[in-house]
């Protein structure tokens, strides 16, 4: 059972160490969605990286139909007089390249066992459809072996018709469906997909006095232990059936996400541990 945060943010002095030490066992790398990693940058952290600590990674924007800055891309790969690219700009052959580029400057931390899981989070605006099961299924071809996750944040998904696809192509290519706790649509099911592990990720339920929230306003919100419970039956249900288990927190506006993660890790009865795991340059 692992509990982290989705980011460092407004977190200063010792409350920005606290996520890199016990009970906390993961935290998620955001930089690698805004752009393509550098190897080398990469290496850094997978031997700064303590033993036993994890890591989860966001997939690149282009490749979850997110628009892109062109000075994101390597310049044999950008569209001409675009400032933002989308995917379908880009021609298939290009995208294959950029993906194999991907997930080889992130070999290094896979090789070295610190890859907690690489994270495909989908906007509202990929519906469900044929197509869409089969660019999953795509992902898990071009990435065997790797521990992928695939949070959608469009809730028709998760109605009974198109579920039902989705459990079996997740089933099938081995893709973690991620739990999300995300107002205004209240909580994506945890369904357990994987066998090779679980994820939940919190996001907030601020609602900033509108029916619409902006990522600060849904992230500026602690959770009370109420509505941690119900995330903490299914986490430690799951870990009876999967090797790893993450609750990740992702309402990271001033310090909520470390108030509730620790709330968590108390409901989860893990203990604050030893010495301080070595600080990661991330």
């Amino acid at each position: 059972m692992r509990i982290g945060l989705c980011a460092l943010k407004d977190l200063k002095g010792r409350d920005r160490r606290a996520p890199l030490e016990a009970p906390f066992g993961a935290l998620e790398v955001g930089s690698t969605f805004y752009a393509l990693p550098r190897a080398e940058a990469v290496f850094r952290i997978s031997v700064s990286v303590p033993k036993g600590f994890l890591l989860g990674v966001k997939a690149f924007g282009l490749f979850t139909h997110h628009p892109v800055r062109s000075q994101a891309l390597p310049a044999w790969a950008r569209p001409q007089g675009a400032d933002r690219v989308l995917r379908h700009m880009v021609p298939p052959r290009v995208r294959r390249r950029l993906y194999a580029a991907f997930l080889e400057a992130l070999e290094p931390l896979r090789s070295s066992g610190k890859l907690g899981y690489l994270l495909f989070q989908f906007p509202p605006s990929f519906e469900p459809s044929g197509e869409a099961l089969d660019y999953l299924s795509a992902i898990r071809e071009l990435s065997p072996g790797w521990p992928l996750a695939v949070e959608l944040r469009n809730p028709r998904w998760f109605a009974s018709g198109p579920l039902e696809g989705l459990l079996e192509t997740a089933r099938d290519q081995n893709l973690a469906l991620v739990g999300a706790d995300l107002s205004p649509h209240g909580a994506m099911p945890w369904h357990l997909t994987a066998t090779w592990g679980a994820i939940a990720r919190l996001h907030g339920r601020g609602t900033g006095g509108g029916p619409f929230p902006t990522p600060e306003e849904r992230g500026n919100y602690v959770y009370p232990a109420q509505e941690l419970r119900p995330w903490r039956d299914l986490a430690l249900r799951h870990a009876q059936r999967v090797p790893r288990v993450f609750v990740m927190f992702n309402n990271c506006v001033g310090g909520s996400a470390l108030k509730s993660a620790l709330a968590m890790a108390g409901l989860l009865g893990l203990g604050e541990g030893t010495p301080s795991q070595t600080r990661l340059g991330l």
